[in-house]
C-alpha cells in the first residue's frame, strides 16, 4: 500500500516542481521590464537609422519624394506602433515584429532605390 501511495506522489511532487522553473523560462511580461531598456536602444537605433537611410537616398536622389514620402510614412507607423507597445516593457515577441517591420521598410527602400521609376509601387 505504501509503494502505491508513494508511487502516486513522486509524479506530483515532480510536476509541483517544475512548474515555477518552466514559468520562468518563459519569460512573462514582468520580465519584458527587465530586458526593455536594451530593447528600447536597439528599436529606436533602427527606426533612426531607418529614417537616416530614407533621407539620404532622397538627397543623393536614388529615390524620389514621393517614393521617400511613402516610405516615411511606414517609418513613422512603425514609431508609433512602438510607443505603443513600450508602454509595459517590450516582450520577445513585440521586440521581433518590431524588427520584422523596420527590416521589411529597408527591403522596400532597396526596391526603391533599384527601380529608379519614381513613383510607389
Amino acid at each position: 500500500m505504501k509503494k502505491i501511495v508513494l508511487a502516486a506522489l513522486v509524479p506530483a511532487a515532480l510536476l509541483s516542481a517544475a512548474a515555477p522553473a518552466s514559468a520562468q523560462a518563459w519569460g512573462h511580461r514582468d520580465d519584458a521590464a527587465r530586458y526593455t531598456p536594451v530593447r528600447n536602444d536597439d528599436v529606436r537605433r533602427d527606426i533612426d537609422g531607418l529614417r537616416f537611410q530614407i533621407d539620404r537616398a532622397e538627397r543623393n536622389r536614388a529615390i524620389s519624394r514621393r517614393e521617400a514620402d511613402g516610405l516615411r510614412r511606414q517609418a513613422r507607423d512603425i514609431q508609433r506602433q512602438y510607443a505603443y507597445m513600450s508602454r509595459g516593457g517590450l516582450d520577445r515577441g513585440e521586440y521581433r515584429t518590431l524588427q520584422r517591420r523596420v527590416a521589411e521598410v529597408r527591403g522596400h527602400l532597396r526596391m526603391e532605390r533599384w527601380d529608379r521609376d519614381g513613383r510607389r509601387g
